[in-house]
């Protein structure tokens, strides 16, 4: 039997939630903490300097951010060749495949996401932070009942170059498909 993947003695690997260019993000149980989830986001290919840098920038963005629109940022590690942060864990679909089910969508429940991803937004640049990485994956969407709750995920801190005007424009050019 294979054992399981356990990150700084204290995060067990449940199951992989989504990777991306630079990082894999998995669902994980903090053993410290019994009973609770989290998403770990971990750098691939070992935890060069670079990466670790902008992993660790990536984390002091997420911990400075006090808003229902994102995760809370949890803890930052590296537990052997693997760097880590770990956030609380979203239950939830994102919404290129909350777009994909034609039965989830109308005005009320467009307007709800864009007023919800705007407030997010608007959070960031108060904060000084762009997004850098926003797209209908890295916007998770939570329903209950007729209310949604949006959290957008995975800053990625495209580095100098990000920008909140770039992140209203990419969230603009989805916008039309969301309606």
């Amino acid at each position: 039997m294979k054992q399981p993947v356990v990150l700084a003695d204290r995060y067990g690997i449940v199951r992989a939630l989504g990777q991306g260019a630079t990082a894999r993000t998995f669902l994980a149980h903090d053993d410290s903490r019994r009973n609770r989830e989290v998403a770990v986001k971990v750098l691939e290919g070992g935890a060069s300097a670079d990466g670790r840098l902008r992993l660790k920038r990536e984390f002091t963005a997420l911990s400075r951010i006090a808003h229902p629109g994102f995760p809370k940022a949890l803890d930052f590690g590296v537990s052997g060749t693997r760097c880590f942060y770990t956030t609380e864990f979203v239950e939830g679909e994102d919404l290129a495949r909350f777009m994909r089910r034609r039965t989830n969508r109308g005005p009320e429940v467009a307007l709800q996401i864009v007023v919800q991803v705007a407030g997010a937004l608007d959070h960031l640049r108060r904060s000084g932070i762009a997004h850098g990485d926003l797209h209908p994956g890295n916007i998770l969407i939570r329903r209950d009942g007729e209310s949604i709750a949006v959290k957008l995920i995975d800053l990625g801190l495209a580095g100098p170059d990000a920008s909140v005007a770039e992140d209203l424009r990419s969230f603009g050019r989805h916008l039309l498909k969301l309606l």
